[in-house]
This record gives C-alpha cells, sequence and structure tokens, in this order.
C-alpha cells in the first residue's frame, strides 16, 4: 500500500472458486501484507479497504494506493458574523456525490468521510441572497 500505511484490511478471494473461502491479512508499518499461500496460477481477487481511508487499487497487481478520506466544514454567516441558522446546503462532487443538508444553529455544516477531489457547494435559504451564491473547495489527498 501506497503511501506506506499501516492496519490496512486485505482480503483475498479466490476467483473461480468461492467454496475456497478467503484469506486475510493486515498491512505493517511499510504498508506491505502477506496472506498465503497461494497457487501462483490461482486466480484470486484482493480487496483492502481501511475506515477513514480511499485505498484503492494500484496498476501493479495487488497494489493499493491509500488517501486519508477528509472533512469539509461550512459556516456561513450575515455580514457582521451572526451565525445563519437553517440554511440548506447542496454539495455535489462527480457524478456520484451528492449530499444535501442544513446548517445548525452555529451557523455550520461539517461534512466528514469525504474522498479527495473538488467539491461544489451551494446554499439556498428563501429571502436569503449568499454572496458568493457558490463556491467549490478543492479537497486534497492528506498521506498522513
Amino acid at each position: 500500500v501506497t503511501p506506506a500505511l499501516a492496519g490496512v484490511s486485505i482480503r483475498v478471494a479466490w476467483a473461480t472458486d468461492t467454496a475456497a473461502g478467503e484469506l486475510h491479512a493486515l498491512t505493517d508499518e511499510d504498508g506491505a501484507y502477506s496472506a498465503g499461500p497461494v497457487a501462483h496460477h490461482a486466480r484470486v481477487a484482493v480487496a483492502a479497504s481501511r475506515a477513514g481511508w480511499v485505498v484503492v487499487p494500484a496498476e501493479a497487481p495487488h497494489c493499493f494506493l491509500a488517501a486519508r478520506q477528509g472533512t469539509l466544514e461550512i459556516r456561513l454567516q450575515t455580514a457582521d458574523g451572526t451565525p445563519i441558522e437553517g440554511v440548506g446546503v447542496t454539495v455535489t462532487a462527480g457524478v456520484k456525490y451528492r449530499h444535501n443538508a442544513v446548517t445548525g444553529a452555529d451557523g455550520v455544516l461539517t461534512l466528514t468521510g469525504l474522498d479527495p477531489q473538488q467539491y461544489f457547494v451551494k446554499p439556498f435559504l428563501k429571502e436569503y441572497a449568499f454572496s458568493p451564491s457558490s463556491l467549490t473547495a478543492d479537497l486534497l489527498a492528506d498521506p498522513d
């Protein structure tokens, strides 16, 4: 796993023999893992996961890339700094992520467990005009 990340759960399943069961392993502090024995010619499916991280297959077989999931905090307030409660907020990213929620009494909406990518944020509340009317936020990958 790159960057080196300990505690990633690895699951190895036989692609052709579901009755053979699965092998499980955890990565060490170098991001390495060992699961087996597995015959060299065996067709297996290897998956990796860790809570709070996005773990995706790399180009090399049985290798993975990891990025920490992030948090987006949206704070809405009047020009004089007073929090605005009950603002509807739509947050979208790509074609697969859409989230609608409302700010709390403190004018804040916090979204957690987000993948590193660009998010589009649009607030809405009857009789209010927001400046800017929408914005984009780039959530960058943090390998640490």
